[in-house]
C-alpha cells in the first residue's frame, strides 16, 4: 500500500506523478488532493497487489508536475 497525503502549505502548484515499483509502473498521472479549505489533509491510499519482491523495492516518483511526494509505504504479505 501507498500512501499519499499533501502536508506542505496550500501556496504549492498541484502535483502530478506516475509510481513505479521495481520498473513497473503500477499508479499513472496521480495528482494529490490538495488539503481541504479549513487546511485538512486529504490523505489516499492506493493497493498494489502482487508485487514481488525478492530483497529490495525501488520505488520511483516521476513527476509530470510540481514535486512528488510519498509519505509512507505499506507491505503486507500475501499468502
Amino acid at each position: 500500500r501507498l500512501h499519499f497525503a499533501d502536508v506542505r502549505p496550500q501556496s504549492q502548484e498541484p502535483t502530478t506523478f506516475d509510481v513505479l515499483l521495481n520498473g513497473e509502473r503500477v499508479v499513472s498521472d496521480f495528482t494529490l488532493p490538495a488539503p481541504s479549505q479549513n487546511g485538512t489533509w486529504q490523505p489516499t491510499v492506493h493497493e498494489v497487489p502482487h508485487v514481488r519482491v525478492r530483497s529490495n523495492v525501488v520505488v520511483e516518483l516521476v513527476a509530470k508536475q510540481g514535486r512528488p511526494l510519498l509519505n509512507a509505504i505499506e507491505a503486507v504479505r500475501e499468502e
